[in-house]
């Protein structure tokens, strides 16, 4: 009978870890060793709390091309895309995200793209605006770095 409780306890801890780790998968608490998802998932983060310096960061060298909200900035230096993406979070208070697909271009191993579910207010209002965020990766010495956005009204 002991053995019988200890074995009904053991398959429920199993059950509800299993049930915990599934849930751990959602949105952008995923940890992973895939250093593209990885990479999206910090941008992602980044963007929820409105860290404009932590998102510049992971910018690619050269020149990054931006859509933010239907405004089309040609592919600008790093630099500048790096102050247009500063100046637009700011008008944002922090928010929320929820990943979505994280995936290598078709036929190529040096390109990606991550699609991001992103929920915040505008400074000064009370209503929460959604978008959609994609991001171009490319792997760039080992690491994969965001060379386009794209925010989707």
């Amino acid at each position: 009978m002991i053995r019988r409780r200890a074995t009904g306890r053991l398959l429920r801890c199993l059950l509800l870890l299993a049930v915990l780790g599934a849930l751990g998968l959602q949105g952008v608490e995923a940890q992973t060793s895939d250093p593209m998802q990885q990479a999206a998932t910090e941008v992602a983060r980044a963007w929820a709390a409105g860290g404009d310096r932590a998102v510049v960061a992971h910018l690619a060298a050269g020149r990054i091309s931006l859509h933010l909200e239907g405004n089309v900035s040609a592919a600008l230096p790093t630099r500048q895309a790096g102050v247009v993406l500063r100046d637009y979070l700011r008008g944002y208070e922090s928010g929320e995200v929820e990943m979505g697909r994280v995936a290598l271009v078709e036929g190529s191993s040096e390109r990606g793209f991550a699609e991001i579910q992103w929920s915040a207010r505008r400074v000064g209002t009370s209503q929460t605006l959604v978008r959609t965020i994609f991001l171009g990766l490319r792997e760039e010495s080992g690491s994969w770095l965001v060379d386009e956005v794209r925010v989707l009204p």
